[in-house]
């Protein structure tokens, strides 16, 4: 369903205007890689990205109104590592989003990691079965399975770790603008490792086209994440 409201007079869902394609600077943000032809964090903090080995490779992900750039990791064969810095270190509420752009081949038998920390301190990735989640307390697929989502378009997506009570959290997935799966899990320890986009610590790499990698240190609520996908790719793919 569209996000309505008497706040902007009946006119246009302020969640349908601006910041198309890419996610904007919001208070909270620990970091924010547009990969759109860069490394840098647009954030502010200055948590850059570097390359662990070869060059980059940028590539033209989508196109409505503008061209949507993002980071190749197909054609890199590389990753990308984040400074290592305590703001990463989440064991609490957290939300992690991105979009993405899938090949049809390559997602069926291979591990596909797009945001990790230290080794398993909070991870995102495409296993063999579907969408997975690790931290110290699992390492798992979400239920369903969940499938890897439209082939050859962009998409978006959102993962949220949010208190369930009692120390305990509930990972909610959410794929352009809607919410698939929760896996439940305890509270994660404490790292102390690097965090990595577009491979993890073993050294395999992603085979995705990925841009707007944004992490954010609390729960991001429901209709905001609606509106996240609404602003990105909503505008060409179908707004909810």
């Amino acid at each position: 369903m569209a996000i309505q409201g008497p706040a902007w007079g009946g006119t246009q869902d302020p969640c349908r205007l601006g910041d198309i394609g890419y996610h904007p600077n919001i208070s909270g943000t620990v970091a924010l890689w547009q990969l759109n032809g860069t490394l840098a964090d647009t954030s502010g903090n200055a948590r850059d990205l570097a390359l662990v080995s070869g060059s980059a490779v940028y590539a033209t992900l989508d196109t409505f109104g503008t061209s949507i750039m993002g980071y190749d990791f197909h054609a890199a064969g590389n990753d990308l590592i984040a400074p290592n810095v305590s703001a990463f270190d989440l064991p609490g509420e957290m939300t992690i989003e991105f979009l993405y752009r899938t090949r049809n081949d390559i997602f069926a038998t291979t591990v596909q990691t797009f945001v990790q920390y230290d080794t398993l301190g909070y991870a995102i990735y495409y296993g063999n079965t579907g969408w997975s989640w690790a931290d110290f307390a699992i390492n798992t697929a979400f239920p369903g399975p969940v499938d890897i989502g439209p082939r050859l378009r962009l998409n978006h997506l959102a993962v949220r770790r949010q208190s369930s009570g009692g120390g305990n959290f509930n990972i909610d997935l959410w794929i352009n603008g809607v919410k698939v799966a929760t896996l439940p899990t305890t509270s994660a320890a404490t790292g102390g490792g690097r965090t990595r986009v577009g491979g993890f610590s073993g050294g395999a790499n992603n085979n995705a086209m990925v841009a707007s990698v944004r992490i954010l240190d609390f729960a991001r609520a429901d209709a905001d994440i609606v509106c996240d996908y609404n602003r990105t790719t909503g505008a060409k793919y179908g707004y909810v």
